[in-house]
């Protein structure tokens, strides 16, 4: 009877007794038979690598890793310096010298033991209770929703581990940023074919993104790699701020993106932004390759929007109907800019340049020009990646 009272309750929580076969061969023991119908706990030996439990995907690879030195989770948690796994090696990459970190962690410059391949191993720090970070989770997702293309900087793995998640990705020995005040600590000017050439690469990847319905909300030299073995080609990178723009648009104002580059309504909380926030700060890399510094570099906030203003006129409701109402107030605080003095700010710049900027800066949103109505300009369209393959960096 106590044995039978036993079997009903573990019926009532889901759980049924093995057959009795499976009884004799416990000696007739019942408690022998709920052990086994339980599920086993998950070993906490194991850390789990890559596409969550099945390792790291690699070129279509499945490369399943176990970690090799046999503690209890909990301890090897405590082991690691900064979170990070013991050893400079992570899984088949061996870690080399650091290149640049931040607010979202670190990038390391790596090689692929297996294929001798230099890679970049990208750190993300994680949330404080050691679990994935929403951050980490939507930039890997984002970069996968990108797909192959050749602007696009590649994402070739990625490890789940401890404190951090590590991303394997293509690597590129410079950014624009670098790329800019090298040629402007040695006072030499950017030829005009190979300005063309990086502009239509940035515009070609984001005409991708966006037909993806990506947004990156964070475009800036930094974040354009220069691939100096083939033809000086850019690639879209840093995917740390992007996010897939669903419709209907929820009206939440977001502060995202690098201050110099950000658009108007992102600076003046505007509830509503769109994809076109990245043509935005396409112009303001457009500005800043032909004069080789910043256009709009302001050192807070209010100076941001005041160098705006200053630079392009304030907005009238006519220039920025969705918005003038709102920002009425500011506008009444800041001196009064009557008029457009882009052209003073970008002297290097033909008209034809100046043009495509000023359709790039509209404050209204939707008057923007579109990657793609750009690239059909005659200006990009002859443009192509082999005119600079021939310049050659002093």
């Amino acid at each position: 009877m106590k044995m039978e009272r036993k079997a009903q309750s573990h019926n009532q929580r889901g759980l049924r007794p093995k057959s009795a076969t499976h009884m004799q061969a416990g000696n007739g023991d019942p408690r022998v038979a709920l052990r086994s119908s339980v599920r086993p706990k998950p070993n906490p030996y194991e850390v789990q690598f890559g596409d969550a439990q099945h390792g790291c995907t690699l070129a279509g690879e499945i490369v399943r890793e176990k970690h090799s030195r046999r503690m209890p989770l909990k301890d090897y948690k405590n082991s690691v310096s900064l979170g990070y796994p013991p050893g400079p090696n992570v899984g088949r990459f061996e870690r080399k010298e650091l290149i640049a970190e931040g607010g979202y962690g670190s990038v390391y410059k790596g090689v692929d033991l297996k294929t001798k391949q230099t890679v970049a191993l990208k750190y993300m720090n994680s949330a404080e209770d050691d679990s994935l970070s929403q951050a980490t989770l939507r930039e890997v997702g984002l970069l996968r929703a990108a797909g192959s293309h050749d602007n696009i900087v590649r994402i070739l793995c990625w490890y789940f581990l401890p404190k951090t998640t590590v991303m394997v990705l293509e690597y590129l020995e410079t950014d624009l940023s670098q790329f800019i005040k090298k040629h402007r600590a040695e006072n030499r000017v950017l030829p005009n074919y190979l300005i063309k050439s990086i502009m239509k690469d940035i515009l070609v990847g984001t005409e991708h993104l966006h037909g993806r319905g990506i947004a990156h909300r964070d475009m800036k030299p930094r974040n354009i790699l220069i691939d100096t073995n083939n033809g000086w080609r850019a690639k879209i990178a840093d995917f740390g701020l992007s996010k897939f723009m669903t419709f209907p648009v929820l009206p939440r104002a977001e502060n995202f993106g690098t201050r110099w580059y950000r658009a108007p309504e992102v600076l003046l909380a505007c509830k509503i932004t769109t994809m076109r926030v990245d043509m935005w700060s396409i112009g303001t890399i457009f500005a800043e390759i032909k004069e080789r510094h910043a256009l709009f570099p302001g050192k807070d906030h209010d100076e941001q929007v005041d160098m705006i203003f200053a630079t392009l006129g304030v907005p009238t409701a006519d220039s920025w109907p969705d918005m003038y109402q709102k920002i009425k107030p500011i506008i009444q605080s800041l001196r009064h800019y009557s008029t457009n003095r882009l052209r003073e700010k970008v002297p290097s710049m033909n008209e034809e340049e100046l043009g495509i900027l000023q359709n790039l800066f509209q404050y209204q949103s939707a008057r923007r020009w579109t990657a793609g109505e750009v690239l059909k300009l005659e200006y990009f369209s002859a443009a192509t990646t082999s005119d600079a393959g021939d310049f050659e960096m002093i």
